[in-house]
């Protein structure tokens, strides 16, 4: 916290825009008591506080939400298309393609870059058939998608209100 602070304190003694400083606190049990004193704390320096909800990555981590977001976490589920299809394309280090971020395993590979460009993993067979499947919200037909809560968190994104006022 002291060297971004300093490191804040420096951008601004040169009167510089750039970087943009955000800091962000995930609401969870563990820290959930701290949330306010967070916010407050860093109101005066950084150029945005975020809070995330905590995300279970594909539920292979216990649910460490708190509230509302816990029982959403465990009882809701996508009511719109997931973003992440759309966003990102997730490379691993073997040259794997993803269909996304929270997929650590890679369950669901759309590709391989040694063997493809990015374009043509991007605008291929299989993630094409994976965007279908999400937008048509047969998300327990995909394998990482069955146990995904990161609804908690994108239902809150533009995406997923033009999607609840068009339906």
């Amino acid at each position: 916290m002291k060297n971004v602070k300093y490191f804040i304190e420096k951008r601004n003694e040169i009167k510089a825009q750039k970087p943009f400083v955000s800091v962000t606190i995930i609401k969870m049990t563990k820290t959930s008591a701290e949330i306010e004193d967070f916010k407050r704390y860093w109101k005066g320096f950084a150029d945005k506080v975020e809070i995330n909800d905590y995300n279970t990555w594909l539920g292979s981590k216990p649910d460490l939400n708190v509230g509302e977001t816990l029982h959403k976490s465990q009882e809701g589920k996508f009511e719109y298309p997931c973003i992440h299809p759309w966003n990102e394309l997730v490379i691993s280090a073997d040259g794997k393609g993803g269909l996304c971020c929270l997929d650590y395993d890679l369950t669901a590979e759309v590709g391989d870059v040694t063997k493809q460009s990015i374009e043509q993993i991007w605008k291929g067979k299989k993630i094409t058939e994976y965007r279908r499947l999400i937008m048509e919200l047969n998300y327990h037909l995909i394998e990482p998608c069955k146990k995904c809560n990161a609804y908690i968190y994108q239902d809150r994104t533009f995406w997923a209100k033009l999607w609840k006022r068009i339906l």
